[in-house]
């Protein structure tokens, strides 16, 4: 039997993007339990708490902020990668355009 094209328990990620307290996480919830895929959740919130310092902080400290971002876009990669399967994450790289933006140093490995 084949598979019909509205079948998503095959095929590509799916990844819930969105602005702040929209319901990112919700949908994301939702979609993995109708599609039976994993899901990876925000991993910034876990990084966040690993750091142990307040997010006040690190909003306004470039080292701080960077840190946090390059932490970020580690786990998300590293998330992805530990899936055997299509899946769906309550975020997508999002940080990348975000660390592009407010770092230096991110800037500087992307133009070497």
């Amino acid at each position: 039997m084949s598979k019909s094209k509205t079948d998503m328990s095959a095929g590509h990620n799916i990844y819930v993007v969105g602005a702040h307290a929209c319901g990112k996480s919700t949908i994301a919830r939702w979609i993995a339990k109708q599609t039976k895929r994993p899901l990876i959740t925000e991993v910034s919130r876990k990084v966040w708490a690993e750091m142990e310092r307040p997010l006040s902080e690190i909003r306004v400290n470039l080292d701080e902020s960077t840190e946090f971002q390059h932490r970020v876009l580690e786990r998300q990669i590293e998330e992805e990668r530990q899936q055997e399967k299509p899946f769906v994450s309550d975020r997508s790289i999002c940080c990348l355009a975000y660390t592009a933006q407010h770092t230096l140093d991110f800037r500087a490995e992307l133009q070497s």
